[in-house]
């Protein structure tokens, strides 16, 4: 008999996890306010007492929410309140800081499994890209520019910020944040919600700092360069990771010789599934991989 894992938020995020976990071979229970047909392997519900009910009869402990951040804290106090063991909470973890810091005290109060996703982190993108700098002796990073479209700060952007975040190994709130954004009620998730563009500066100690700017005006997709003394790294949305050098001639010149970087080699981050990643941790592993306590920096 196949194990049922219960989603919370049917919306695009949540069918996504109810593909996968069919493919890994398991049905879903759904809850959600829009009413959806049942399905082969999948039921369906719009009544959390109804849902309930049937998570309990069918002894379904495992949970994902992945409803709107803004009734995050309360899902999570409801399957906290009704035995669910196993809880993966997607990002934002909330949307605001006070019920984040709810969720924080929540999840340290409560001995159960409580983690939350962010893309590059689950994926281990920091190490494969430290893989590189070690293997191309690059230094030290000087910068990061994150540039694109419509892609939202507070969403799309959080998982770049906790990457470089993760890069840096900052575990703690130990930099500096100038900014100038803009919003406009085009979020596809509700129109409640704002879609965030504009400038972010994270500056760091040792003089290391982030860039991160979107516009609402544009549908590029991002893209991420890591500037060092002498060699330039472009990361792009398709996993390519090309590699570039200034000329070896000029590395005991003045830094103001500038030279134009030439690509020296190019590689592929293959694997983009962190949904597949997280499923498979919330099931198998008994610690999560990334937890509300180690996500809050990023938050």
């Amino acid at each position: 008999m196949r194990k049922y894992i219960a989603v919370i938020g049917l919306g695009s995020i949540g069918k996504r996890y109810v593909k996968k976990l069919n493919f890994l071979n398991y049905k879903v229970l759904g809850l959600d306010k829009k009413k959806f047909e049942n399905e082969k392997n999948n039921f369906y519900f719009n009544n959390k007492n109804f849902f309930l009910k049937e998570c309990k009869k069918l002894k379904c402990k495992f949970v994902i929410i992945s409803t709107l951040s803004d009734s995050h804290y309360y899902y999570l106090k409801l399957v906290l309140n009704n035995g669910f063991k196993k809880i993966l909470l997607e990002k934002p973890i909330s949307n605001n800081y006070f019920n984040a810091l709810k969720i924080l005290k929540l999840s340290k109060n409560n001995n159960v499994f409580l983690g939350t996703h962010y893309k590059w982190n689950i994926l281990k993108l920091s190490s494969y890209l430290r893989r590189i700098e070690n293997k191309y002796k690059t230094g030290k990073v000087l910068f990061f520019n994150i540039l694109g479209g419509a892609n939202c700060i507070s969403t799309g952007g959080m998982h770049w910020i906790d990457f470089v975040l993760d890069h840096l190994n900052m575990k703690k709130k130990n930099f500096e944040i100038n900014a100038n954004i803009n919003a406009k009620k085009i979020n596809p998730r509700s129109k409640k919600f704002n879609y965030i563009d504009g400038l972010l500066n994270l500056s760091f100690k040792k003089n290391t700092f982030l860039n991160l700017i979107f516009s609402n005006k544009s549908r590029l997709v991002t893209n991420v360069q890591i500037v060092y003394k002498h060699h330039f790294i472009n990361l792009k949305a398709n996993g390519k990771i090309e590699i570039s050098r200034t000329s070896k001639n000029l590395d005991n010149k003045p830094i103001t010789r500038y030279d134009m970087p030439k690509l020296i080699n190019s590689t592929k981050f293959k694997n983009l599934d962190s949904e597949t990643a997280v499923l498979k941790n919330l099931i198998f592993n008994k610690n999560p991989l990334l937890t509300i306590d180690n996500s809050l920096i990023s938050y």
